[in-house]
């Protein structure tokens, strides 16, 4: 996935206002640096 695409996918998908999709956005983030 680029990043790109990754960043814009966190943005719509990390929407604060939603506790547990913050959690899973940062489950990702992890997964995804893992990659790299």
């Amino acid at each position: 996935m680029k990043s790109g695409t990754f960043a814009s996918f966190l943005i719509t998908f990390c929407n604060p206002n939603y506790v547990m999709n913050f959690y899973i956005c940062r489950c990702y983030c992890s997964i995804f640096k893992r990659q790299e």
